[in-house]
């Protein structure tokens, strides 16, 4: 009686609190019946943060913390290599309402764990505001939101990435200039930070990759071009209402989104997404869709979305923030906000974009790219039918976009290496 009675508290203690809910399946109309269905499976990545994924994939960890000149605290993840085992250092940094999961989240199939495979040191970033960077020497993210959500990517640009690298190359010994890889609003930060801090990032980074570059947006087609003509309107209700950044991650809103995809109307959600990133995004996977869900409303300013309504709207300007012609004024001086300056930039660049991303169409990425000085324009490449969510969730994206892109960096290693040894060969 007693084994019996033993073997039924293993028992429900298993099923009470081991047994874990099934939350990924095949195909979209799989997610129908997922809690019954043979096709779905518990994928533990869905729900982990970064230091879990990372250790349970069976990687080393370190991590950091590192101040802005702004006194804002960001959280920096590195999976790190010995010195002597080391063939160059990766930043990673993510796109909007999202974090450095993005790189860790596919399990195998990760941009952070094949890069290290690959034999780099790689590094993520946290940019402020974020789940892993909520905090501030004095500015509370919960009571004085005015204060602590009054950033955009322009922060993103001028305040984190400096930080960011500058801990990076202290704790590489300044051995590596870093290879920087951005998607999406991280490219912009990266526009911003080399066009305004030129020597600094002529001085740290090697090559600036940018994948679904943001910068010049005149011929988007997603939900954002519709409400762009009225960013400021939207920014002036919000402040109105005191709304400074998106729903928090696992709120109530966020909570009740995952439950309202996960059980049933996953096919639903996915059309959502279509709506706000654009149609087509036919390679994302059934079965990496929850991440995306998950790992969104990690945590993004009000400011940041208008700021892109604006150059949106600007039709061909990459510009500061719009504050109005008198505020504009103060700020800048003159009633319009000034451009970046693009033509500044000396640290070479490297684009990639999808032949359907209406967050980036090809038109912008190829104006981007004519943009910039001859002397850094390393490379620009097309993905026939990818769209903007594709590089972070698309079908065979270490085949499409991993492999391809670290080809391209390595074979910019080899071409410095051979001018090098060609100069100094003239030289002597």
């Amino acid at each position: 009686m007693d084994v019996v009675v033993i073997i039924f508290v293993i028992c429900s203690i298993y099923y009470s609190f081991g047994k874990k809910e099934s939350n990924t399946c095949k195909t979209f109309a799989d997610y129908n019946t997922v809690d019954t269905n043979p096709n779905c499976w518990y994928n533990p990545d869905v729900t982990a943060t970064v230091p879990e994924m990372i250790k349970r994939h069976g990687y080393p960890l370190e991590e950091y913390e590192t101040v802005t000149k702004d006194k804002y605290i960001l959280k920096v993840y590195r999976i790190p290599r010995k010195e002597n085992e080391c063939k160059g250092v990766f930043f990673l940094q993510h796109p909007a309402f999202l974090t450095s999961a993005v790189y860790t989240d596919l399990g195998n199939q990760s941009l952070a764990f094949y890069l290290w495979d690959e034999g780099y040191d790689v590094w993520m970033g946290n940019f402020r505001g974020t789940i892993y960077s909520p905090n501030h020497e004095k500015l509370s993210q919960k009571t004085q939101t005015n204060q602590y959500w009054n950033f955009s990517f322009h922060e993103f640009g001028i305040y984190d990435l400096p930080a960011f690298i500058d801990l990076c190359r202290e704790k590489t010994h300044f051995k590596y200039k870093i290879y920087f890889i951005g998607h999406s609003v991280a490219t912009s930060a990266a526009l911003i930070y080399a066009s305004l801090l030129v020597e600094h990032a002529e001085d740290n980074v090697q090559l600036l990759t940018l994948w679904s570059p943001m910068a010049f947006m005149g011929h988007g087609y997603s939900l954002a071009g519709v409400l762009a003509p009225f960013a400021n309107l939207i920014m002036a209700v919000a402040e109105l209402v005191h709304v400074t950044y998106t729903p928090e991650y696992n709120g109530l809103i966020h909570r009740s989104i995952e439950d309202f995809c996960e059980h049933g109307s996953m096919q639903f959600c996915y059309d959502i997404f279509q709506l706000m990133f654009g149609p087509d995004i036919m390679h994302v996977q059934p079965e990496w869709f929850p991440l995306a869900i998950y790992q969104s409303f990690a945590g993004f300013p009000l400011k940041a979305i208008v700021h892109n309504y604006q150059i949106i709207d600007a039709k061909g300007r990459f510009q500061f923030f719009d504050y109005g012609f008198i505020k504009n004024l103060e700020y800048y001086h003159s009633g319009v906000p000034p451009s970046y300056p693009i033509k500044n930039i000396r640290t070479p660049v490297y684009i990639v974009h999808g032949g359907n991303d209406a967050m980036s169409p090809s038109q912008d990425a190829r104006h981007l790219y004519d943009q910039l000085n001859k002397n850094v324009r390393y490379g620009i490449r097309l993905i026939p039918g990818y769209a903007h969510m594709d590089f972070q969730y698309g079908k065979d994206i270490r085949k499409v976009l991993y492999k391809p892109t670290l080809k391209a960096i390595e074979e910019m290693k080899i071409e410095r290496k051979q001018s090098l040894k060609s100069l100094i060969n003239r030289r002597t």
